[in-house]
């Protein structure tokens, strides 16, 4: 049974490589990594390989024009409820994340699949809420569910309300030929023809739409227009949309889609929405990565499939890439290494130091451990001012040095932060330069060892760190990874 780094159980999902034996190498490219030098003393297994041959994709270079803001923080239900959550749970667990994390700024409380069922559409073949498990989506008078009612409960703690949507449309909908709203076309004529072209691979109902019919357009223009301006929903993750086939298609459709949102404002207020894109259930590419980040400024986008615990080499190979063409963080962007499913100091470390947002998976209220975790104030400070980011370790290609792989990324006031990932089997003691990680050769720095609040004082050159192996199968939160935060030592 698959478990995280606290030892719960989770999901198995094919697409996810648990063991390092099991990790693929990159197929197509190259990584670029600043060189640092670091001496790592212990024993165990090797490393997972990272390896990546020599590519010739080029350096993008940023267009981000606007200041950085913080990563998106919240919960979503899926990894927790699956698609079963009732109205009751989700109002108790709404309460927990307003009263232990909201003050933290986890403030969306995303509802994944399963909010609404195919068979619940309105007029124009748009989702509607199940009001057999929401009751309080079924307004008086009204024809048709709205999930207005929910948004506002949500917005009386504090919390935004988002939701999961599949592209394209739901096959009782296409069936019944309804009307596109605002068009002379019905919905069986702007869906994909082409049998499972372009298709999600694991869902059944949903039929892909023909990206190139200018219903299309207008069909995603309608829904964007009922979750945002009517219902209020600030926050849309929108999944399938990167594919191994028909990507292409699935491109252009979310294309469609992240248009359509950047044109409405959430209810009431001035608030663009936040789109989050799922893949689906294969990784980014370099070809999705340039077309996202170009044309979705502000977009959270997945950069692995789902993430249920274990060593996230997936996405550090992934955000290494992205390092290397210049696209991680560019125009605004999000890159997303996935909800949380059990939080450890391996998840929390390399989450923070990359920037990623910290979308909790798992069931609240959390444990005190795990609210350590979630709610450190320097942790949460990395995360939030995370810039710089990339990779330092490396042996050739190898995004390691020994068992040891090793981030940074730099906060608002010029501090380095440093996460240590032991990828082997056993404890790992490590020596890393400070020049390694951009501080420069002289003078003193001041580590703070970020999970533990200690902090070493007046440290010439380099610094030493002991990381503990991971372990996914016991509750030792403390496994695999420290974090670190080095100032000069004249800073206050």
């Amino acid at each position: 049974e698959r478990r995280d780094c606290r030892g719960y159980p989770n999901r198995q999902n094919s697409a996810i490589m648990s063991s390092p034996a099991q990790l693929p190498r990159l197929q197509t490219w190259t990584l670029w990594i600043m060189l640092g030098v670091v001496l790592v003393i212990g024993g165990g297994a090797a490393a997972p390989d990272l390896r990546t041959p020599h590519a010739t994709h080029p350096r993008v270079q940023s267009t981000r024009s606007t200041p950085r803001i913080t990563p998106p923080r919240g919960w979503n239900g899926f990894d927790s409820h699956l698609n079963h959550i009732n109205e009751s749970a989700l109002n108790a667990t709404a309460d927990a994340l307003a009263a232990q994390l909201l003050p933290h700024g986890y403030s969306h409380f995303v509802m994944d699949a399963g909010w609404f069922s195919g068979n619940i559409h309105d007029q124009y073949g748009r989702p509607r809420p199940d009001d057999t498990l929401y009751p309080s989506t079924r307004i008086p008078g009204q024809q048709y569910t709205s999930l207005a009612p929910m948004v506002d409960a949500m917005r009386a703690r504090g919390l935004e309300l988002g939701i999961w949507y599949i592209r394209g449309a739901y096959a009782p909908a296409v069936a019944a030929k309804v009307p596109v709203m605002g068009t002379p076309f019905t919905l069986d004529e702007i869906v994909n023809q082409n049998g499972d072209l372009g298709e999600c691979l694991w869902d059944t109902v949903q039929i892909a739409l023909n990206a190139s019919h200018p219903g299309a357009a207008a069909y995603y223009d309608s829904l964007a227009q009922l979750f945002v301006e009517d219902w209020g929903v600030s926050f849309v993750k929108f999944d399938c949309a990167y594919l191994p086939h028909g990507a292409e298609s699935s491109m252009e459709e979310l294309l469609l889609f992240s248009a359509s949102m950047a044109k409405v404002k959430v209810r009431g207020t001035d608030q663009a929405p936040q789109l989050s894109v799922s893949p689906g259930g294969v990784r980014i590419d370099p070809v999705r990565a340039q077309v996202l980040v170009r044309e979705m400024p502000g977009a959270m986008y997945r950069i692995q499939p789902d993430y249920h615990g274990g060593l996230p080499v997936g996405q550090m190979r992934e955000a290494a890439l992205l390092v290397e063409m210049g696209l991680y963080q560019a125009n605004g962007t999000f890159p997303d290494w996935d909800m949380l499913p059990g939080v450890c100091a391996t998840t929390m470390a390399l989450w923070c130091v990359c920037g990623s947002p910290l979308m909790y998976g798992y069931s609240l209220p959390a444990d005190p451990v795990t609210l350590s975790y979630l709610t450190n104030p320097d942790a949460l400070k990395i995360n939030a001012e995370a810039t710089a980011v990339r990779p330092f370790l490396n042996s050739g290609a190898n995004l390691s040095v020994g068992n040891v792989s090793g981030w940074r990324s730099q906060t608002a006031d010029g501090r380095v932060a440093v996460a240590l990932v032991n990828l082997g089997t056993g404890v790992q003691t490590t020596e890393t330069l400070f020049s390694a990680v951009g501080l420069g050769q002289a003078g003193t720095f001041d580590v703070l060892d970020v999970f533990s609040g200690t902090t070493r004082h007046g440290l010439e050159g380099s610094f030493n760190a002991t990381i503990p192996e991971y372990v996914k199968h016991n509750k030792d939160p403390s496994s695999g990874a420290v974090l670190f935060l080095i100032s000069p030592s004249h800073a206050v």
